[in-house]
């Protein structure tokens, strides 16, 4: 990680990039690690479509450096046990919500 994987990263140009979050509070997605921020960030200007992949327990998480809104992506996919109050928030960014389906024997995780 660091300069030479942002730098050689900038030199790419991707369709779509599938960025992750540990923690979205406030419709900002947020990392603990300033390196790993540093990727997503060039990942994120690299791709011409971008989709946050998320799972409901991120919400209200905290971590120290921000790395995007949410409201930045193009598309977010977010597991279905996400709270109805979660996902009204996720909808009101204007962000395309794609909802992943739970199996039963993963509810309640």
């Amino acid at each position: 990680m660091g300069t030479v994987a942002t730098t050689g990263i900038g030199t790419l140009r991707a369709d779509i990039a599938f960025i992750s979050s540990p923690a979205v509070t406030d419709g900002m997605c947020f990392h603990q690690h300033h390196d790993a921020v540093l990727i997503k960030r060039a990942m994120f200007e690299a791709a011409r479509k971008r989709v946050l992949y998320i799972d409901h327990s991120k919400f209200e998480k905290r971590a120290l450096h921000a790395h995007h809104k949410v409201s930045d992506f193009d598309v977010v996919i977010v597991d279905s046990n996400i709270s109805p109050d979660d996902l009204g928030r996720l909808q009101d960014t204007g962000v395309e919500v794609m909802l992943a389906p739970v199996s039963a024997s993963r509810r309640d995780r």
